[in-house]
């Protein structure tokens, strides 16, 4: 019995593939945000602003990095997918926006109030939390 064909033992292309199909968990649109990104700066500069090595964001974009990309994506992810925060004049990580839009109104600071208050009429805004997660439900009393 060769290695290739022991049960156990996936064969090269069907571990490749494997590797491919884990890659692909993320959303569809990470590579393609990666590619960009590295052909409008460059590779090097890419990866020192995700915090990792060089060569990790080429073997990812191989599909021949050997753990599970999740963490790199996840950092690419949170890198570019900025959100134009109207009401700072910045961009900002999307959950960033989710927290600001989702959250309680705020009644410690007026600049945090407005900020809210800026959110709740935001092209921006994520959709609501459902509103047992809100904590506003009104359960039904029988």
């Amino acid at each position: 019995m060769t290695l290739i064909d022991h049960p156990t033992v996936p064969a090269p292309a069907e571990a490749c593939e494997a590797s491919t199909a884990a890659a692909t968990t993320a959303p569809p649109d990470w590579r393609a945000l990666l590619t960009a990104e590295i052909e409008r700066t460059s590779i090097s500069d890419v990866a020192r602003r995700v915090g990792c090595a060089r060569t990790a964001i080429s073997m990812v974009l191989a599909d021949k990095y050997p753990a599970k990309p999740d963490r790199i994506i996840a950092r690419v992810l949170d890198l570019l997918t900025q959100v134009q925060c109207p009401h700072l004049g910045q961009s900002i990580a999307p959950a960033d926006c989710a927290t600001h839009a989702l959250g309680a109104p705020p009644t410690h600071s007026t600049t945090a109030a407005d900020h809210w208050r800026a959110c709740q009429r935001c092209l921006h805004r994520p959709a609501d939390r459902p509103a047992a997660a809100r904590g506003t439900a009104n359960p039904v009393v029988a």
